[in-house]
């Protein structure tokens, strides 16, 4: 059990009366404790086997021009990352399947991708792993990792970036075609209008591709979040507070529509017993298969 007992928040004098008018604008920013923080507890333990997941349904569906960012913990103790290792997915699965939707995995090659598809080859991606300097292009294993995935809704790649423990991968030093004039090999790393949403009525896969076989985390995952918004660096920062988590409902975000859409504590709030993953913002609570609740959490 970690106990986070003090978070943060900004406050922000908006006007006053100076010389007998009304001034706009902010005229004083500081930060006070908050007192009481938080309690972490528990997270979800993943053994990598065959159909395990975490399915919160056809809930968080962005479309293809709106902003959203996902934010997770996670600790992998597994020996590699298999080429198919999945954070979170929202993608039809099944052989023959039209492929719509949004993805999170994790290779020992790419690093972290984060790719938004649209039918087949109509897919954009960022990939930490194309990027170089102080940020690790793949997260350690065995221990607590922050990550976060953003994306403007400008239909390209050029929008995304993904931050490994509060550092932005897109502020690293660059190569290859992905990140050199946003080319897949020679494809145009831009979604083609033409070929539709990329929303389905797919379920969301926390922790695998619904289950699928060399797709499954090993290990844990935290804290995890769907956020409308794009978060800016400020967010990131405040979320990862230096690797002891903050409470996601409780940070004053750089923008007024960046909400928390889904939460989930992993177990927090639900005791850390039974199947249900209680969403704390939302409707969409999550169900647990085949898994269970561990205390292990970042600290």
């Amino acid at each position: 059990m970690a106990v986070y007992n003090i978070t943060r928040k900004q406050l922000k004098e908006k006007s006053t009366i100076r010389g007998g008018r009304k001034v706009e604008g902010i005229l004083n920013t500081f930060e006070i404790p908050v007192a009481g923080g938080f309690t972490n507890t528990y997270s979800a333990l993943f053994t990598g086997a065959t159909n395990e997941k975490i399915d919160t349904g056809d809930s968080f569906k962005p479309s293809r021009s709106s902003s959203f960012s996902i934010s997770a913990w996670v600790k992998y103790t597994g020996g590699e990352y298999d080429s198919n290792t999945m954070l979170v997915s929202k993608l039809a699965a099944g052989r023959g399947a039209v492929f719509r939707g949004y993805r999170v995995q994790f290779n020992s090659e790419i690093g972290v991708a984060f790719s938004l598809q649209a039918v087949g080859n109509n897919f954009i991606t960022q990939q930490t792993a194309k990027h170089s300097g102080s940020n690790a292009l793949v997260p350690t294993k065995n221990q607590w990792n922050h990550i976060v995935a953003t994306y403007n809704g400008n239909f390209s790649g050029s929008g995304m970036n993904i931050y490994i423990n509060g550092v932005s991968c897109v502020s690293q030093s660059a190569g290859g075609d992905i990140v050199n004039n946003f080319q897949r090999g020679s494809t145009p790393n831009v979604l083609d209008l033409s070929q539709g949403e990329i929303q389905d009525t797919s379920t969301i896969s926390i922790g695998s591709r619904s289950g699928g076989a060399g797709s499954v985390w090993i290990g844990n995952i935290d804290e995890f979040v769907f956020f409308n918004g794009e978060l800016a660096q400020s967010d990131v920062t405040a979320l990862y507070n230096s690797g002891l988590p903050n409470l996601a409902t409780d940070i004053d975000y750089s923008k007024q529509f960046i909400t928390p859409a889904h939460y989930y504590r992993m177990g927090d709030n639900d005791g850390g017993t039974g199947t249900t993953v209680t969403d704390q913002v939302g409707s969409a609570n999550g169900t647990l298969f085949f898994m269970n609740f561990e205390e292990d959490v970042p600290s």
